[in-house]
């Protein structure tokens, strides 16, 4: 259960975790280029969620239905899963901005701008992007 729940969530936990971590102690406000890399990441940590849940039939299917839906379909629903997942966090950036609660640490804006969210878009997609390209490949291959 704990080795399932794990494989699924592990790679997203510790993203989230090395966020948090990060955001704690300032790391986002030193090191410019280090929210690129970890939207990239996230983006890559929610494909690998998306196709974890793929494989298990999204809970509702046997693996059998799921391995006959074609390979485009598959890959369009997890970029899909993860544009929805990283719409959802820049909305949460742009909350804990408007509510003001960084002010705890220090005030450095999540949200600096409309710029600032289309690239963190873009590099959730690209993650998933390339995540997805190397699945495709993998499942071609068995």
């Amino acid at each position: 259960m704990i080795k399932s729940f794990l494989k699924l969530f592990g790679p997203a936990i510790l993203v989230y975790g090395l966020n948090f971590m990060a955001v704690a102690t300032g790391v986002y406000g030193m090191v410019p280029w280090f929210d690129s890399v970890m939207h990239f990441s996230g983006g890559v940590a929610m494909a690998m969620l998306a196709y974890g849940l793929w494989g298990m039939g999204l809970g509702l299917y046997d693996k059998k239905v799921m391995d006959s839906i074609p390979v485009l379909i598959q890959v369009i629903t997890v970029i899909g899963f993860v544009s929805f997942i990283g719409v959802a966090w820049e909305w949460h950036e742009f909350l804990i901005d408007q509510m003001h609660l960084r002010n705890l640490v220090a005030f450095i804006p999540m949200q600096p701008g409309i710029g600032d969210t289309m690239k963190d878009l873009f590099l959730d997609i690209l993650g998933a992007t390339l995540y997805s390209g190397a699945m495709t490949f993998v499942l071609r291959r068995k």
